[in-house]
């Protein structure tokens, strides 16, 4: 449905946008 695919695709960026912040802060040690 709708909904899920809303929340699956927000699932995706949130968990994206984490990995992506955890790198750059192990890169800038």
């Amino acid at each position: 449905s709708y909904v899920e695919l809303t929340g699956t695709s927000w699932a995706i960026v949130f968990f994206a946008s984490f990995y992506v912040i955890t790198v750059l802060m192990l890169l800038n040690l």
